[in-house]
């Protein structure tokens, strides 16, 4: 899927593509909440969830690595799809 077309999507839908076709490379927590990142094959998505939440509240698209920083640390090579 591209990222254009991804992003026309509600937000329920936008978690069933995550979860079918996304693997989770990476996970944070802050004091507002949890962010997990997402790669597909096309591009990263950050999904924030605010504390006491189960509905994810906003989705971070991106294609570039600038945005992965907070993830190195936790990132697994393995986990990345090349």
């Amino acid at each position: 899927m591209l990222l254009s077309d991804f992003v026309q999507l509600p937000p329920q839908e936008k978690m069933v593509i995550l979860l079918h076709d996304g693997v989770v490379v990476g996970q944070r927590e802050d004091p507002y909440g949890s962010y997990y990142l997402f790669q597909t094959e096309r591009f990263y998505s950050e999904v924030f969830y605010p504390n006491g939440s189960i509905d994810p509240e906003a989705f971070n698209l991106f294609s570039g690595t600038g945005p992965l920083e907070p993830y190195l640390e936790c990132i697994s090579l393995e986990s990345i799809h090349s």
